[in-house]
């Protein structure tokens, strides 16, 4: 996925993006494939933090989307920019 970006570099791409992500931005980052893979990965907990705002909305965090990515970049100790 994103094996060696940095904090920094991973906090650049980010700034296009609202504070609250939705499905599709995270597939647009290429993270997941589709809706449906967001829908298992909610499922199996393998995703960002994510809000319930309804039934079938969900929204992301943008700073629990980057500390969860960080978490997943394998030797990655540096800290976000904010």
């Amino acid at each position: 996925m994103f094996n060696n970006i940095s904090a920094a570099d991973l906090s650049r791409l980010l700034k296009k993006f609202p504070e609250f992500l939705r499905a599709s931005d995270l597939i647009e980052l290429g993270l997941y494939k589709g809706r449906a893979d967001v829908t298992v990965a909610k499922k199996k907990g393998d995703c960002p933090p994510f809000i319930k705002i309804s039934s079938h909305k969900f929204l992301f965090p943008k700073t629990s989307l980057v500390s969860w990515l960080m978490g997943k970049c394998p030797n990655n100790n540096s800290k976000t920019e904010e």
